[in-house]
């Protein structure tokens, strides 16, 4: 009984192990939140400059409710406020209702927002 308990109790160590290495690289983060639709002509311009980013697989940005998600790829190792806002060009100081997380980890935010300070 004590081996069986011992093997076991090794069992989920090297799993744990292994799972966190496994996922330590492969991490992707997603963003999401809100932008002002001033202009569709420049919300179209932000979303192919979006697009055009090597680390970003996924933009959703939709002009008619002023929200925004984007999924990163696993080659980005970290997503911050200030690389997010670098990408918005134009839009950047107004986006607002900002969540940045670890996609699979994190839960998003379901839409509308609450308890969201809008600009």
């Amino acid at each position: 009984m004590k081996i069986k308990l011992l093997l076991i109790s090794i069992f989920v160590v090297v799993s744990q192990n292994l799972l966190s290495q496994s996922t330590a690289g492969d991490s992707k983060f997603f963003a999401q939140g809100m932008f002002p639709v001033e202009d569709l002509n420049v919300v179209k311009t932000v979303e192919a400059d979006l697009r055009a980013l090597p680390f970003v697989e996924v933009v959703r940005l939709d002009h008619y409710s002023g929200r925004f998600f984007l999924l990163t790829s696993p080659s980005l190792s970290a997503l911050s406020e200030a690389d997010l806002r670098s990408w918005f060009g134009t839009l950047s100081e107004k986006i607002s209702c900002l969540q940045i997380g670890v996609h699979g980890i994190d839960q998003v935010a379901s839409f509308p927002f609450e308890n969201c300070s809008e600009k």
